[in-house]
């Protein structure tokens, strides 16, 4: 998948390819995954707070989004960033 904003620099770029693990589905405070949000694909991570989900980025000037806001639907976990490791990373 192509990411297509800037919300998750420095982390991720537009751009970017990244690899989806599409049998991964469960959510994980802080991972990044693939998502249909609102019928347009992104790649965003997932933040619990206070027993809500929001869509978080790394980027500060982007706020996170409660998923009761819209509808989601999980892709799957980005395991995977040609070049560059994620894991550790955020």
């Amino acid at each position: 998948m192509r990411v297509r904003d800037r919300g998750m620099e420095p982390l991720l770029f537009e751009d970017d390819w990244v690899v989806i693990d599409t049998s991964d589905k469960a959510r994980r405070n802080g991972d990044v995954y693939a998502l249909n949000w609102n019928g347009e694909a992104c790649v965003q991570q997932l933040v619990e707070r206070g027993g809500q989900w929001y869509l978080g980025s790394v980027n500060p000037d982007v706020k996170p989004i409660n998923v009761r806001s819209g509808q989601i639907s999980i892709v799957g976990r980005v395991v995977y960033q040609p070049g560059r490791p994620l894991s550790g990373r955020l």
